[in-house]
Formats: C-alpha cells, sequence, structure tokens
C-alpha cells in the first residue's frame, strides 16, 4: 500500500522522522513523496488542487493538525475524499502555551522585557506598571472556541481559581457581549466561513482596555489591521499571538515593533512527543482504512471541522 506525503524535508514538527518510515514499512506500507497513481492515502497539511489532480485514486486525506481549510475545496468534496484530522495531539501542548501566556502578562512579565529593552529595569521604573498586574483568582478569562483544546485550557484555568467564560463556535454571534467584562479573550476557533475575520474593530472595541488577546486558533480569524490598531491606540493593553494571517509573519508588520505584543512563531503546537501520538494515531486509523472501518476524527466538510 502507497501513502504520500508531504511531511519531508520540513522543520522537525513536520517531517516525518526515519523511524517513521522504517515501522511503516514494516506494515507493508510504502511512503512516498512522489505523486503514484496507486496512492491512496494523502498524509500531510499543505494539500493543493495539484496534489489531488495528481492522485487520481485518492480515497483519504489525513491532516496532522487540527485545521483542514485546505481541503475545503471542490476537488475534494466532489471526489468525496474521505478527511480526517488529529484534534487530541496537540491538546496539552496548546492549552499549556496558552497558560503560559497568561502567566506572562499577569505578572507583568511584558513590562519587564519593555524596561529592559529601554536599559531600565529597577524596582521604581517598575512601580509604574504594578496596576496591571493580578493575581490568578482575579483573572476571568473567555474561551472562544470549546473544542478539545478549550475544554483542556478550562480545565486547567479553574484548577488555579481563575473564572472562565466560554463560547462555542456555535454562539460566536455573542461574541461583542462576553468580551465586554473580561481580563483576557483566548481565541481557539478553526477557519471557517463563519469564523473568518471574526476578530474585527467591533470585537476589540468592546474589551476593556487593560485586557489581553490571545490568538492560538487561526490567523484569518483575525482582522490583523483592526487588531494593530486596537493595540496602537491602547484600546486592549496588549496581545500574543502564535498565529497569523501570513505565516512567517512578514519582517514589515509593525506586529514586531509593538511592546505590548508577544509573538511566538505557530511553535503553541510543538512537543517532544508529537511524532510518538501522531504516528500512533495515523496507524490506528490506517488500520481502520485497510480493514473498511470507519476512521477515527473524521471532518465535516460542510461546517470545516
Amino acid at each position: 500500500m502507497k501513502v504520500y506525503t508531504d511531511l519531508q524535508n520540513r522543520t522537525k514538527m513536520y517531517t516525518l522522522p526515519e523511524w517513521g518510515f522504517t515501522k511503516l514499512s514494516s506494515m507493508g506500507v510504502d511512503v512516498v513523496t512522489e505523486y503514484d497513481d496507486d496512492v491512496k492515502v494523502y498524509w500531510g497539511d499543505l494539500l493543493t488542487k495539484k496534489d489531488v489532480k495528481n492522485l487520481p485514486n485518492l480515497e483519504w486525506i489525513h491532516f496532522p493538525c487540527v485545521g483542514v481549510n485546505r481541503a475545503m475545496i471542490p476537488e475534494v468534496r466532489y471526489k468525496g475524499i474521505t478527511v480526517t484530522n488529529s484534534p487530541n495531539v496537540f491538546t496539552k501542548s496548546v492549552s499549556s502555551m496558552v497558560l503560559s501566556y497568561i502567566l506572562y502578562f499577569s505578572k507583568g512579565l511584558n513590562f519587564v522585557n519593555k524596561l529592559r529593552i529601554e536599559n531600565n529595569l529597577t524596582r521604581e521604573s517598575f512601580d509604574d506598571y504594578m496596576v496591571h498586574l493580578k493575581q490568578l483568582d482575579e483573572i476571568t478569562c473567555l474561551i472562544v472556541g470549546m473544542g478539545n483544546i478549550g475544554n483542556m485550557l478550562k480545565t486547567k484555568l479553574q484548577s488555579l481559581g481563575i473564572t472562565v467564560v466560554e463560547i462555542s463556535r456555535k454562539n460566536s454571534d455573542d461574541l461583542t457581549n462576553l468580551v465586554m467584562d473580561v481580563d483576557f479573550v483566548v481565541n481557539t476557533l478553526p477557519l471557517t466561513t463563519q469564523t473568518n475575520s471574526i476578530f474585527d474593530k467591533k470585537v476589540f472595541g468592546k474589551m476593556k482596555n487593560n485586557s489581553y488577546f490571545i490568538n492560538v486558533g487561526r490567523g484569518q480569524t483575525v482582522v490583523e489591521e483592526d487588531l494593530i490598531e486596537a493595540l496602537k491606540n491602547k484600546t486592549i493593553l496588549g496581545c500574543a499571538l502564535d498565529v497569523f494571517n501570513i505565516e512567517p509573519l512578514p519582517k514589515e508588520s509593525e506586529l514586531w515593533n509593538m511592546d505590548n505584543v508577544l509573538i511566538t512563531p505557530h511553535i503553541a503546537n510543538t512537543s517532544k512527543n508529537y511524532w510518538y501520538t501522531q504516528i500512533e494515531l495515523f496507524i490506528s486509523n490506517l488500520n481502520r482504512f485497510r480493514t473498511s472501518n470507519t476512521l477515527l476524527n473524521i471532518v465535516n466538510l460542510n461546517k470545516g471541522y
């Protein structure tokens, strides 16, 4: 059996390790990186119309991540190709990253970094920022998107005494009302027609001027120009961004030079155990595929998740 993959010659997170090839080979699976008419399975996250066209017998596409917006194309729908994703693989790592962002801001480490850059890091200079510090049990956090990541994050935050307000993607129309009274707004939403550009100037304008926005969902769910304007005008106090409209974030982006912005390069999902978990999931689904059983984590292409 042949499986096509784009998980090759990329970062460690997105390059199938050699032991993975070996393990699959021992199961009679030939993992290829060139188009082949015998390929029935696509394993990767860089899917294009060209891939679907050049893999004429494709039956199943497996994403090693949560987002599947690249599969939302007519070519996949018309052929009736089954699409699966990996919603549980990143749950621990992404929720932990969000927690680290919240701790960073609540203890004023953003201001520490600012003063350090200004070569003015003293206890006296930090006095000006004391008003922005919060104990964990004083924090209210809105989680937007209650999937696996949102639910695990909720559990972690509540265990620390943080008050959690939640909103599912289905009820996102209530977003502008819910952001008004919280200290942190955390976006874990997938990219769909409903969530595209959902965080705009209307939403940011309703947030408290001492609140923070965190995005570990999808960059395209945010109108980046509106976010930049809100940061410039001190409409919100700051933000932590792991995803962007264009990745990697262009060097000319104004976000780079803002001292109230914490930027990470789409690494919230990283974990040293990632490939063990991912390959275990893929093999489990591969065995189901071979025996014509229902696959795990099938994506509803009409909903986008």
